[in-house]
C-alpha cells in the first residue's frame, strides 16, 4: 500500500539492449506538484549525495560527508564549481573542490586540522531545522553536525552547526547557524572555501545569509557572491568572491581575491570599467588598468608577492624611508610588510562611483628594532573613472617590499637613514582606514583608505609614534593618492617620505622627462654628489638614480611610442626621484627580469632632502596624481615651459613646433656663481655697468623660490603659470643695504610667453633700483634680422662710452657688434626673421628702455661660456628702466608687465607697412 502522505519513487532509465537501469532512490514529504524535488542517490564512488534541482534545469548535489556543495550546473547543464578529478568522496581526507565548511577554524589559524574537522566529518538531516521563510521555486536540504565524544577531545567545546542549502534558478544560498550547547563561551571561526578551476580559491568569514549567484541579483542584506565567465572549451571559471554590506545599486563593489601567486588581493572597480588591484602585501596597488583594460602601472614578471622581497612594480609605498636615504633596508620596511584593512579609517567623504579600500601597518616588535619608533601608517586607495587616488597617514612584518606599484617609503627613503631602505611602511601590513579624513568627494572615482599605526615592534627600531594614512583613489585616466602622517608621540619627530611610482612604459629609450630641467639634483650613483641638470629633457641611455630638488608641482612623463604623456602633479614633496637600473643592475636584482628595465621607469614624488618636522599632535599631508594624456605634450597645443630656480629664469620657450625661441648658449652654467648664459635672465638692482654692483645686479646668480602669496592677477585661458619670488638675505644687504621683495609671474599661453615683475620695498627708506628684462632671443641667422619700432628714437651707445645719439636707420639690421640703450620707448617692438618667416612681438608697459646687443664674431670668441659662432643666431632685444631708477618709498611697489609673441610670418613679406602695425597709422 502506497502512502499519500510518504512515497518512495523509483528512477530508471534504457540500459544496454533495452534493460532497465536503477538510477536511484528519491524521497519526498508530501508536498504541492509545482515544488522541486530532492532526490538522494549514491554517487559512483560511494558516497551518498541529495539532488537539489528547481524548474529552470539547474541543480546541485551535496555530499552528506562535510556537509558540502560538491556540483551546481546551471540550466545548460555548466558546471560552475571547481572539483578535483582526484577528489576523494571519503574519510580521512577532505572533498577537494566544491564547497567544503570550515569549521572551528580555517587554514592554520589555530592548532587543530586544515581548515577544521567540519569537512571530514558526516552529517546528517537535519529534523529541526530553523523556521526561514520559504521561496519561491526554492528546492532546500537542511543539515546537522552535532559534537561527538571524538571532537570533544580534539576541540572541547560541545555545540550544534545547521547548514541550510538551497536552490532556485540562477542562484545557490547557504546560511550557517552555530549554536553554543556548551556550559561555557567559546569561539570559533567559519568560512567557506570556494576552490576555482583556475587554480586559485577564496575563504570568507560569513556570520549571517550567504548567497552564491549567477544572476547577479542585489542583495538584501549582507551575502556573497561568486563571479564567474566562460572559460576555454566553453567551461566557466570561478573569478572570485566579492562582498558588500547594504549599499545603493549604483556603489562600486570591491572584490578580495586570492591571487595564482597566493597573494591576497582587494580588487577596486568602478562603472566605467576600469580597475585597480591592491595587494596586502606592501599595502600597495599593483595594477591599475582602464576601461579599455590597458595596463597603466608596469608590473616586473619576476616580481615576488610574498616575503623577504619587495613587490618590483605598481606604486610601493615607501616609509620610513626612501632608497639609501637612511641606514634601513632601501625605500623602508612598510613595502615589506603585509597590511591590514583599516577598523578606524579616516572620516573622508564618499564619493559617487567610488571604490574604496583602507589598509593599515602598524610597528611591531621586529620593526622597531631596526627602526625604533612606534607609528600607524594608514593608506586609502580609490579608484573612480580614470582617478587613482591615494591618501596615506603616518604602522606590520615580513623584511622585504613589493617590488612594482606604487610603494610607501616611510619614515626613510632609500639609505638616507638608519633604517631599512626606504623605511618599513611598505614592508608592514596596512589596515582599512575606518576613520579617513574629510576629503572632498570626487565623481566617478573608487577610493580607498588604508592606514598603518606604530607598533611595540616599530617602536624598538624609530621610537616614534605616529599614524600613516593614505586614501587611493581612481577616476577616468587619473590614480590620486593622498598620504597623511599624524604624530602620536609626546615628542616631536622627523621623518622621509616618498611614493615611488613604478611606471609602465613602451621602450626606455623612446621616453623622455620634462620639467626637471635646469634643477639641482642628488646623484646616487656619485655619492650624492650635488649636480645642476644640464638637459633640455630627461632621456635614458644608462642606469640613473636621482634626487632633484626644489621641483615644480608637475612633471611630464612623455612616451612616444605610445603616444601618450603620464602627468604627475605633486603637493607637499618638493623632491622627485628618477630611476632606471639598466641592464647590469636589473640582472643583480632578484625580483627583477633582465629585460624588465626596458618597460619600466620610476618618477617618484618625496620629501627627502629636507625631512618633514612634526610636532606632537600635528599632522602632515602630501597628494600626488598621476593621470593619462592620450597623445605626447609634443603632438598637443600645450607648450611646456621651462624656468630656472636659479636666477628665477625662463631658460627654454618652444611653439608647437618644438623649435626654440630663445637662445641657450652651449656652455652655459647652472650654478653659481656664474650668470645662466641664455633664456630670459632678471637684471636687478642694477642693468650692465650703471652702477657700482656686479653686472647686471645679483638678482639673475640668487636660488628663487616659489611663491606663496602670488598677486590675484586675473586668470588666463589655456595659461600655464609659474610665481616666483626673490627676498634680500643678510649676505645681499651687505652689498645692497635695501630690503625688499622681488615678484615675478611667468606665464605660457598658445604663442605668448608673459612675465610681469613685482618690486616691493619692505625698508624703512626710500630706494631707487634699475630693472630690466633680458631677452636672448634665437634667430635664423642674424645678417637676416631687423628690428623695427626703434627708428628716429635716442640711445646710449655702450661701444662709445655711453654716448648719445639719435637712430637714423628705418630699422636697425646686423653687421657688426652692437650694444645700445634706446630711451623712451614704445610698447611695442618687432623682430623680423627673414629666414624664419616669422616676427617676434615684443610688448612691455612699465618699462620705458630697450636695449639691443650682439657681441659679433671677436667679443664672442672672448666670452668664456659663448661659443665662437653663437652670435649668428642670437640677438638680445631687452626691456628695462635703466636710464632713470625706479624710486619706491617704503611699503610701496612697482610693477612691470612683458609679452613676447610670436607672428608665423614677417611683416615684410606681404603689403603691410609695419610701422603702420606698429603705430596704428592710417
Amino acid at each position: 500500500m502506497i502512502s499519500v502522505d510518504h512515497m518512495w519513487l523509483l528512477e530508471w532509465k534504457r540500459g544496454t539492449g533495452g534493460n532497465p537501469l536503477v538510477r536511484g532512490i528519491r524521497s519526498r514529504l508530501s508536498r504541492p506538484k509545482s515544488m522541486p524535488l530532492n532526490t538522494v542517490v549514491n554517487g559512483r564512488d560511494g558516497s551518498s549525495r541529495i539532488v537539489l534541482s528547481e524548474p529552470s534545469g539547474s541543480r546541485a548535489e551535496v555530499s552528506l560527508y562535510g556537509g558540502q556543495v560538491v556540483s551546481w550546473k546551471n540550466e545548460r547543464r555548466e558546471q560552475l564549481l571547481y572539483m578535483s578529478t582526484k577528489a576523494q568522496m571519503k574519510p580521512p581526507k577532505a572533498i577537494r573542490g566544491g564547497l567544503p565548511i570550515c569549521f572551528p577554524q580555517f587554514g592554520n589559524f589555530g592548532a587543530l586540522e586544515r581548515h577544521g574537522f567540519a569537512r571530514n566529518r558526516f552529517w546528517s538531516f537535519d529534523n529541526d531545522p530553523s523556521p526561514l521563510p520559504p521561496a519561491n521555486q526554492q528546492s532546500t536540504v537542511d543539515l546537522v553536525l552535532k559534537s561527538t565524544e571524538d571532537d570533544l577531545k580534539i576541540w572541547p567545546h560541545s555545540f550544534e552547526l545547521r547548514v541550510r542549502i538551497s536552490i532556485s534558478p540562477g542562484k545557490l544560498t547557504i546560511i550557517p547557524r552555530v549554536r553554543n550547547t556548551d556550559p561555557k563561551a567559546f569561539s570559533f571561526m567559519f568560512a567557506l572555501r570556494l576552490p576555482s578551476s583556475s587554480s586559485s580559491s577564496s575563504s570568507s568569514s560569513l556570520p549571517t545569509e550567504t548567497k552564491f549567484s549567477e544572476n547577479q541579483t542585489e542583495p538584501s542584506s549582507k551575502q556573497f557572491k561568486l563571479e564567474w565567465k566562460r572559460g576555454k572549451g566553453g567551461n566557466p571559471l570561478v573569478r572570485g568572491i566579492r562582498s558588500r554590506l547594504l549599499r545603493p545599486k549604483s556603489m562600486p563593489l570591491n572584490t578580495v581575491v586570492n591571487a595564482r601567486d597566493g597573494s591576497s588581493r582587494v580588487v577596486l572597480s568602478e562603472p566605467s570599467g576600469s580597475y585597480a588591484e591592491v595587494s596586502l602585501y606592501g599595502g600597495q596597488v599593483v595594477s591599475w588598468k582602464n576601461e579599455r583594460r590597458e595596463q597603466l602601472l608596469y608590473m616586473s614578471t619576476k616580481a615576488q608577492m610574498k616575503p623577504p622581497k619587495a613587490i618590483r612594480g605598481g606604486l610601493p609605498i615607501c616609509f620610513p624611508q626612501f632608497g639609501n636615504f637612511g641606514a634601513l633596508e632601501r625605500h623602508g620596511f612598510a613595502r615589506n610588510r603585509f597590511w591590514s584593512f583599516d577598523n578606524d579609517p579616516s572620516p573622508l567623504p564618499p564619493a559617487n562611483q567610488q571604490s574604496t579600500v583602507d589598509l593599515v601597518l602598524k610597528s611591531t616588535e621586529d620593526d622597531l628594532k631596526i627602526w625604533p619608533h612606534s607609528f600607524e601608517l594608514r593608506v586609502r586607495i580609490s579608484i573612480s573613472p580614470g582617478k587613482l587616488t591615494i591618501i596615506p597617514r603616518a604602522q606590520m612584518k615580513p623584511p622585504k617590499a613589493i617590488r612594482g606599484g606604487l610603494p610607501i617609503c616611510f619614515p626613510q627613503f632609500g639609505n638616507f637613514g638608519a633604517l631599512e631602505r626606504h623605511g618599513f611602511a611598505r614592508n608592514r601590513f596596512w589596515s582599512f582606514d575606518n576613520d579617513p579624513s574629510p576629503l572632498p568627494p570626487a565623481n566617478q572615482q573608487s577610493t580607498v583608505d588604508l592606514v598603518l599605526k606604530s607598533t611595540e615592534d616599530d617602536l624598538k627600531i624609530w621610537p616614534h609614534s605616529f599614524e600613516l594614512r593614505v586614501r587611493i583613489s581612481i577616476s577616468p585616466g587619473k590614480l590620486t593618492i593622498i598620504p597623511r602622517v599624524r604624530n602620536t608621540d609626546p615628542k616631536a619627530f622627523s621623518f622621509m617620505f616618498a611614493l615611488r611610482n613604478y611606471l609602465y612604459v613602451s621602450d626606455i629609450s623612446e621616453v623622455r622627462v620634462e620639467g626637471l630641467e635646469t634643477l639641482d639634483y642628488l646623484d646616487n650613483l656619485m655619492r650624492r654628489e650635488r649636480f645642476t641638470e644640464q638637459a633640455d629633457a630627461i632621456t635614458f641611455d644608462g642606469e640613473i638614480d636621482r634626487v632633484y630638488l626644489n621641483t615644480p608641482t608637475k612633471i611630464a612623463i612623455i612616451d612616444h611610442e605610445r603616444k601618450r604623456t603620464i602627468e604627475l602633479r605633486k603637493e607637499g614633496m618638493p623632491n622627485a626621484v628618477v630611476w632606471n637600473p639598466w641592464d647590469k643592475k636589473a640582472k643583480s636584482i632578484a625580483d627583477m627580469g633582465d629585460e624588465d628595465y626596458t618597460t619600466m621607469l620610476c618618477v617618484d614624488s618625496g620629501a627627502i632632502e629636507t625631512p618633514i618636522l612634526l610636532k606632537p599632535c600635528e599632522e602632515w599631508r602630501g597628494r600626488q596624481e598621476l593621470s593619462i594624456v592620450s597623445s605626447s605634450y609634443c603632438s598637443g597645443q600645450l607648450d611646456p615651459r621651462k624656468v630656472s630656480l636659479y636666477g628665477g629664469q625662463v631658460v627654454s620657450w618652444k611653439n608647437e613646433r618644438r623649435e626654440q625661441l630663445l637662445y641657450m648658449s652651449t656652455k652655459a652654467q647652472m650654478k653659481p656663481p656664474k650668470a645662466i648664459r641664455g633664456g630670459l635672465p632678471i637684471c636687478f638692482p642694477q642693468f650692465g655697468n650703471f652702477g657700482a654692483l656686479e653686472r647686471h645686479g645679483f638678482a639673475r646668480n640668487r636660488f628663487w623660490s616659489f611663491d606663496n602669496d602670488p598677486s590675484p592677477l586675473p586668470p588666463a585661458n589655456q595659461q600655464s603659470t609659474v610665481d616666483l619670488v626673490l627676498k634680500s638675505t643678510e649676505d645681499d644687504l651687505k652689498i645692497w643695504p635695501h630690503s625688499f621683495e622681488l615678484r615675478v609671474r611667468i606665464s605660457i599661453s598658445p604663442g605668448k610667453l608673459t612675465i610681469i615683475p613685482r618690486v616691493r620695498n619692505t625698508d624703512p627708506k626710500a630706494f631707487s633700483f634699475m630693472f630690466a628684462l633680458r631677452n636672448y632671443l634665437y634667430v635664423s641667422d642674424i645678417s637676416e634680422v631687423r628690428v623695427e619700432g626703434l627708428e628716429t628714437l635716442d640711445y646710449l651707445d655702450n661701444l662709445m662710452r655711453r654716448e648719445r645719439f639719435t637712430e637714423q636707420a628705418d630699422a636697425i639690421t646686423f653687421d657688426g657688434e652692437i650694444d645700445r640703450v634706446y630711451l623712451n620707448t614704445p610698447t611695442k617692438i618687432a623682430i623680423i626673421d627673414h629666414e624664419r618667416k616669422r616676427t617676434i612681438e615684443l610688448r612691455k608697459e612699465g618699462m620705458p628702455n630697450a636695449v639691443v646687443w650682439n657681441p659679433w664674431d671677436k667679443k664672442a670668441k672672448s666670452t668664456a661660456d659663448m661659443g665662437d659662432e653663437d652670435y649668428t643666431t642670437m640677438l638680445c632685444v631687452d626691456s628695462g628702466a635703466i636710464e632713470t631708477p625706479i624710486l619706491l618709498k617704503p611699503c610701496e611697489e612697482w610693477r612691470g608687465r612683458q609679452e613676447l609673441s610670436i607672428v608665423s610670418s614677417s611683416y615684410c613679406s606681404g603689403q603691410l607697412d609695419p610701422r603702420k602695425v606698429l603705430y596704428g597709422d592710417h
